[in-house]
């Protein structure tokens, strides 16, 4: 909760909206076209005009601007390197990730494969227009993988093993969050998956966040660069998640 300087005592859903909007009021009319309006994270996304930009850039209420910069999905390492399997076979009590939901924020999950399906527990979407099942959708319940990297993530995760190898925690369950697409990802659209993990904690638990994302060599990918998606994690780090 956050008190104001009347003593009153508001909510952060309440605080983070009303400065977004007393930010919002001091820019011209159709000057930013709203790409994530977050609830939890006090931060905007969205395109801007230069009169607009500038305005913020000297903005009191402004922390920071930033380049909602496209990134890639990389990974390189799997179970083997970390000898999973002796952990599965640990006695008397082996740890297959039972009693573990994970979130994992890629390019979605075959929500078919034989491999996953009883792993899946929720999915959703946040893409620049490419959420199942189109066209042009932003936001949907679907997290269908158009590309196959995070399909390739969860079964290292939680493969129960009947096509590919066993997974690090095959008995683990999964949230899928779309925020990937075969072209990259978006900075904002992973903020709105993690505001959208953190909004919905009292009814869909989540103990473990992975995203298996990385910027270009170009891009410096810390707090300062990327203040909204840090906020996000450091909400979820607070309520005890591990991102």
């Amino acid at each position: 909760n956050i008190q104001t300087s009347d003593h009153c005592t508001i909510g952060r859903v309440e605080a983070v909206a009303l400065v977004q909007q007393y930010v919002l009021n001091e820019l011209p009319p159709n000057s930013l076209t709203l790409k994530h309006r977050y609830s939890h994270v006090p931060a905007l996304a969205g395109t801007i005009t230069q009169a607009a930009l500038n305005i913020l850039a000297n903005h009191p209420q402004v922390f920071s601007v930033y380049l909602d910069e496209i990134e890639t999905v990389q990974l390189t390492e799997s179970a083997s390197l970390i000898q999973a399997d002796s952990v599965h076979q640990l006695t008397p009590i082996p740890f297959t990730g039972q009693g573990i939901t994970i979130a994992l924020l890629d390019t979605g999950i075959d929500t078919d494969h034989s491999d996953l399906i009883d792993n899946l527990v929720a999915q959703h979407c946040f893409t620049h227009g490419k959420c199942p099942p189109g066209p042009s959708l932003d936001e949907s319940n679907s997290a269908e993988d158009d590309d196959g990297h995070g399909t390739h993530v969860a079964g290292i995760i939680t493969s129960n093993g009947s096509i590919a190898p066993k997974g690090i925690a095959p008995d683990a369950k999964i949230v899928a969050i779309k925020v990937c697409g075969s072209n990259g990802c978006y900075p904002s659209d992973a903020t709105a998956g993690l505001n959208w993990i953190y909004a919905n904690l009292a009814t869909q638990a989540v103990q473990i966040v992975n995203m298996s994302i990385a910027g270009n060599v170009y891009l410096n990918i810390c707090d300062t660069s990327d203040q909204a998606r840090a906020n996000a994690v450091d909400l979820l780090v607070t309520a005890g998640v591990t991102v």
